[in-house]
């Protein structure tokens, strides 16, 4: 009885295991199987603005667009694109997040991701990631003053405890500045009405001030009593009209006057004054003037030590090559880019027919297109920098090498553009102090960019404004000609 009902249990066993056998081999066999919901879309972000230059408050405000079906948020934000340093993580039923914790200047990265009703999480690898930077600027700058002046500031010279200010319709105004907190207006003087002051230099210790003025050409206007400025006789001088920037150069005890116009005009031109006892240009002096191809609308002057290329004609395929230090003018010649004027005296070749004088007769050296339109232009070195508009700055490696008059001109002399930075704003006037480039940038007002090595140029800091015209700044101060808040006065904290 026993043994036949253990074959009974054997038989049964065996027959589950062919049928098991069976089912298995007809693919019958059951898996496990779970269903996932779908994933949660793309979070899309909206503020703090990507790549914004700067956040002025250490706890800003994360916002972004809700998200249909969503029952959550996680935020994350990191000092590194990779988010291998996370600073913030935190869990969000709005889609507005604004940290506890403050936020020390620099450079951040943020996300979001989604949580649906089936507590699935969006995937972080389908997240935007965005990028912004704090910038509380007590560490750079501080705002001591902003005053009101009569006209459009438009530029600044400073000398001494004095400010002067071509001020657009109102032509020069003066302020002493020798207490930037309270900055005291104490002269002004207008020529002609219907005119924009654009640009002011000042001879060190003259008692003359330079004004470009437009329609007005250059006025000079006799400021030995700051209190009662007054225009000479005859204050309108040179020849040309549509006057951007003005600029004065000694040379051999001579000054030398250096004028870009822009519109229908396009003109460099160089004057040579003499004082007899009052300024004026040198009736004897040959006016010497350059063509450009757009609006010429501001310059600067340096010496660069250069190679001279020179063919010795009397010998086929011989190039020669002499050092010197030579004198350029750099001209922000508007959709043409940066432009190099030759104004040196002579060319010192070994070959006395060689011996050229360049400041009866400058030429163009070198040339190189910028992206945008050239405003200004500051050089450092074997460098020069320049103020290009919707294009922020752009700086350019001068060349190392000058061709002669008999020569084609090589490559060399060409610059050439080694790396931009978008400001955000609009690029009109800068000033090199050190290892700083400071820019009146409009809208986006003053910021300020670190030079140090110019191929690679970073962002330090900035200072909203309603609209920063001109600017010029040392150690100590940055002074900003604004459309709407007149001088503006900030306390240099970089050095």
């Amino acid at each position: 009885m026993r043994a036949a009902l253990k074959a009974k249990v054997c038989l049964i066993a065996i027959i589950a295991m062919v049928f098991a056998a069976i089912f298995s081999i007809g693919g019958c066999t059951k898996e496990k199987v779970i269903i996932y919901g779908e994933l949660p879309g793309k979070v899309t972000l909206q503020a703090p603005p990507n790549r914004v230059d700067t956040v002025y408050i250490e706890t800003p405000s994360f916002v972004w667009r809700a998200l249909s079906g969503a029952t959550a948020y996680y935020v994350q934000i990191a000092s590194d694109i990779a988010f291998t340093g996370i600073i913030i993580g935190a869990n969000v039923s709005d889609t507005v997040y604004v940290p506890t914790q403050s936020l020390n200047n620099g450079t951040y990265y943020w996300r979001v991701r989604a949580k649906n009703e089936r507590n699935i999480w969006g995937d972080w690898s389908d997240a935007s990631i965005w990028t912004f930077r704090i910038n509380n600027n007590s560490n750079y700058v501080r705002l001591l003053s902003q005053t009101q002046t009569f006209g459009i500031p438009q530029d600044i010279f400073i000398e001494g405890n004095l400010a002067y200010i071509a001020d657009g319709e109102a032509l020069l105004t003066i302020f002493d500045v020798s207490e930037p907190e309270s900055p005291e207006l104490i002269g002004n003087i207008d020529t002609r009405m219907d005119d924009i002051a654009k640009g002011v230099w000042k001879r060190p210790g003259d008692n003359y001030v330079y004004v470009a003025d437009m329609d007005a050409k250059i006025q000079i206007v006799d400021v030995s009593l700051p209190l009662d400025p007054y225009a000479m006789g005859n204050s309108s001088q040179g020849l040309d009209q549509n006057l951007e920037d003005i600029l004065g150069v000694e040379f051999n005890d001579s000054l030398f006057i250096l004028t870009v116009a822009s519109g229908n005009r396009n003109l460099f031109r160089l004057y040579n004054m003499i004082y007899d006892p009052l300024p004026h240009t040198n009736p004897n002096y040959s006016v010497n003037e350059v063509l450009m191809q757009s609006d010429a609308m501001g310059l600067c002057f340096d010496t660069m030590s250069v190679y001279v290329q020179y063919h010795d004609t009397l010998k086929r395929d011989s190039t020669y090559y002499d050092y010197y230090t030579g004198r350029f003018v750099f001209i922000a010649d508007g959709s043409t880019g940066l432009v190099i004027l030759d104004v040196s005296l002579t060319h010192p070749f070994d070959f006395p027919d060689s011996v050229v004088n360049l400041m009866n007769g400058p030429r163009i050296s070198g040339w190189c297109d910028s992206p945008g339109l050239a405003l200004s232009v500051a050089t450092k070195g074997r460098f020069a920098y320049v103020a290009d508009d919707r294009s922020g700055l752009q700086i350019y490696r001068l060349p190392d090498t000058v061709a002669a008059y008999d020569n084609v001109t090589p490559f060399e002399a060409n610059p050439v553009l080694i790396s931009s930075i978008n400001t955000s704003g609009r690029s009109k006037d800068l000033q090199l102090v050190g290892d700083y480039c400071f820019i009146a940038d409009a809208s986006g007002g003053l910021k300020i960019f670190n030079i140090a090595n110019p191929y690679a140029p970073f962002f330090v800091a900035a200072y909203t404004t309603p609209y920063a015209y001109g600017i010029w700044a040392d150690s100590n101060y940055i002074y900003i000609a604004d459309r709407d808040q007149g001088l503006m006065i900030f306390e240099n904290l970089l050095f």
